[in-house]
């Protein structure tokens, strides 16, 4: 178990922003839904697949940055610092 109060620190540093991130990007998605929903279903539709791609989108660039995390430290722990810079680029 870590004990070390700085990598607390640093991991709230670190989520938070996310975590706010999509809250607000939840809400935005509710509240286009809610507005839409005095229009008819076709409207309400047209927002939930509007919103698709959007999701489609996040996933990818989520994939990509996890796959990048995971290679970094992969170099990061052989101290191959040029790899890490190419790998960056």
């Amino acid at each position: 178990m870590i004990r070390e109060k700085s990598f607390y620190k640093t991991l709230v540093r670190i989520a938070v922003p996310l975590v706010v991130y999509e809250l607000i990007s939840f809400c935005v998605q509710m509240l286009d839904t809610v507005m839409c929903g005095v229009l008819g279903d076709y409207a309400v539709s047209a927002v939930t697949v509007a919103g698709q791609p959007y999701f489609i989108f996040i996933v990818l660039v989520f994939g990509l940055t996890s796959g990048g995390s995971v290679i970094i430290s992969q170099y990061y722990g052989k101290r191959d610092f040029a790899a890490i810079r190419k790998t960056m680029s």
